[in-house]
């Protein structure tokens, strides 16, 4: 009888093992496709790397040409050796100009970008040009205790900080190229209490890190010897700092990014209660660490390394008593509470203690 002896072409178990076959063969060619489409893209983040690495020794060659304004070795020594309030107030009484001491730590900060790898960027030309417009202030000013808490003082900031015309890109290459078209609320306040920022300082990829490495600029090394770390994530600002390349550094902290490279460097590094620091601008992990994206529990804030106890208080004291600093960054940090620096506090020689049951 027809059909009696037939059997199906093809058995149950035979059609689904041809199906789980295909759908393996299916995923694995989607997933090579993938890892080529990531290798392709790894391979375009590095040549941007290495284009912006290029591009940026190109810049160093050129201002080793520079016609430098001509400083005598004792007054260099003497700037570098003054501490930035000291510093202030030599340039407010005109004992020393804004222009001499932006040079001098031009000049250094660019051999500490050769010889220790922490710079990241550099606003030379501005920076110098912003500084003979100090001097010019002060000299038409009539008292000079109008001049801002500041003035003419050279501070460097931390490369994941918006600087306006500056890349931001917290290590990553994915972020190159893409000048940020504002400043910071950090830098802001910095400009406003008369600061000058002349260059940016080194980070390592994605921030979070205790040394300072990326696949943009390298390795930065240790202010003292070149043999260890300067530390991270602000190892830059440590590395600059503690080479008495910068007065003044401008970094971030959540577990230990300026206390460690200001422990390995030899600086002062004061960290901020979270909700009290400028966090407007800052990137972190690759997105902006805005007040609405700091982790309420540990929060990312901004901070300074300095040469002295004496040096971070008066910055601290300058972003939190008020006037044109506070104004000028009040809107973009509305969770930084307006309270004023605890002077008392600071001044006091007694001890903190602790109540003892």
């Amino acid at each position: 009888m027809e059909g009696e002896n037939d059997s199906p072409l093809f058995s149950f178990r035979e059609l689904f093992i041809a199906a789980i076959s295909s759908a393996i063969g299916v995923a694995a060619f989607i997933r090579m496709g993938t890892l080529i489409g990531q290798e392709e893209r790894a391979d375009e983040q590095m040549r941007r790397g290495k284009e912006r690495r290029k591009q940026f020794d190109w810049n160093i060659r050129q201002e080793r040409e520079r016609k430098w304004l001509t400083v005598h070795p004792d007054v260099e020594d003497e700037v570098i050796h003054s501490g930035a309030a000291e510093l202030i107030e030599k340039m407010k009484r005109g004992e020393i100009s804004a222009e001499v001491v932006m040079t001098v730590y031009c000049r250094r900060a660019l051999l500490a970008a050769e010889k220790l790898n922490a710079l990241a960027a550099f606003n030379f030309d501005e920076a110098l040009m912003k500084a003979r417009a100090a001097d010019k202030q002060r000299e038409e000013v009539e008292d000079i205790s109008l001049l801002p808490p500041l003035f003419g003082l050279p501070v460097s900031i931390k490369e994941n900080i918006k600087m306006e015309g500056f890349d931001a890109t917290g290590g990553r290459t994915t972020f190159l190229f893409q000048p940020e078209e504002e400043d910071g609320s950090v830098v802001k306040a910095l400009r406003g209490a008369g600061a000058i920022p002349f260059c940016k300082t080194n980070v390592p990829q994605c921030i979070i890190a205790a040394v300072t490495d990326n696949h943009i600029y390298g390795e930065t090394v240790n202010a003292y010897s070149e043999q260890h770390s300067c530390g991270g994530s602000s190892g830059g600002e440590g590395a600059l700092v503690g080479s008495l390349s910068s007065p003044l550094g401008i970094g971030t902290d959540l577990s230990g990014s300026l206390r460690n490279p200001a422990a390995w460097n030899g600086v002062v590094g004061f960290k901020p209660t979270g909700g009290r620091s400028y966090v407007k601008g800052v990137v972190f992990e690759g997105k902006l660490n805005d007040y609405e994206l700091s982790t309420p529990m540990v929060p990312n804030v901004t901070g300074v390394l300095t040469q002295t106890v004496e040096d971070a208080a008066l910055v601290m004291r300058t972003f939190y008593d008020g006037g044109e600093t506070w104004d000028s960054v009040a809107e973009d940090e509305p969770t930084s509470p307006p309270l004023p620096f605890a002077n008392d506090v600071y001044a006091s020689t007694t001890p903190f203690l602790a109540p003892w049951d």
